[in-house]
């Protein structure tokens, strides 16, 4: 569900922003620009939903009629904080000369990248196994070849029993009320011991 929503500078009792997102988003005070947070410090503020949109575009085309209802400070026709007209990426922004150079250093490196793949292909290409120094494939050859999948049935069941036997998660315990054994300390913990269903201790506890 996408809601539009203002904020409200209650010392002036006047709407000064109106955005569009979540319901969280709303609420959210942080992720705010330098001037919705003048706004903020200098009174208690209030959030008000105006709208619940079912599609994104619904929600744009409310945004755009509140942003045109109660204008831009910037544009010297309202109380708004906002930098856009609403209804999605930059529309109606005012483009300072900081801004617009850097957008266009921006614009300008992404072209030179583009170009740099159009006549030399994708800078990752060729970083294949096969253009490494030698002893680096060897290694990783050798690593490839030692792997789990690849190792002997009988090495891997000895090397298997002996992690167990030296971990003590799969330590093998034998519970002093049901007399089982239980292998792994969390199996162990959980229905045996204290916990056993044949504790008589545990029993004569729950019908007192």
């Amino acid at each position: 569900m996408i809601v539009v929503y203002r904020h409200i500078n209650l010392d002036s009792n006047k709407v000064f922003y109106v955005g569009i997102g979540t319901e969280k988003r709303a609420y959210d005070y942080k992720s705010r620009s330098k001037d919705w947070k003048v706004q903020a410090d200098s009174s208690t503020i209030q959030t008000e939903i105006l709208f619940e949109c079912v599609t994104r575009e619904q929600a744009y085309q409310k945004e755009i009629e509140f942003i045109n209802l109660y204008g831009r400070v910037d544009k010297k026709t309202g109380t708004l904080v906002n930098k856009t007209d609403g209804g999605g990426w930059l529309k109606g922004a005012i483009w300072s000369p900081e801004r617009v150079k850097k957008y266009s250093e921006n614009a300008k490196k992404l072209n030179n990248l583009t170009t740099y793949i159009k006549e030399h292909g994708s800078p990752n290409k060729g970083k294949t196994l096969g253009k490494r120094p030698e002893h680096i494939v060897e290694k990783t050859k050798k690593a490839l070849k030692e792997t789990w999948l690849n190792k002997d049935p009988e090495i891997v069941e000895k090397q298997t029993r002996t992690f167990r036997e030296n971990n003590p998660s799969y330590k093998l315990q034998e519970c002093e009320h049901c007399k089982r054994e239980i292998q792994g300390a969390s199996p162990f913990k959980r229905f045996h011991g204290e916990n056993c269903k044949q504790n008589k201790n545990k029993i004569n506890l729950k019908n007192k």
